[in-house]
């Protein structure tokens, strides 16, 4: 009986520690492995800022720039 109790104990610990999703691989310790990847994750960064700089000046250069001719106000005629 008290083996049933901690094998119930033990599989009830197990249960409540897995990850959901992909795992990913954790970063390097130490050494020129650590100082690459720190690299890498610095010019990662950076691109993505390029990106969302890009984006937020297009999105601003879209907001400037009609579209199609139906969004510009006729002009009134006087006939």
């Amino acid at each position: 009986m008290t083996r049933i109790l901690i094998a119930a104990a033990m599989l009830a610990a197990l249960a409540g520690c897995g990850l959901r999703g992909d795992l990913e691989r954790p970063p390097p310790l130490f050494g020129e492995a650590r100082e690459q990847y720190e690299r890498d994750q610095a010019a990662a960064a950076a691109a993505e800022a390029a990106r969302q700089e890009a984006r937020r000046q297009q999105q601003a250069r879209d907001q400037l720039t009609p579209t199609s001719p139906s969004t510009v106000p006729a002009a009134p005629s006087n006939q």
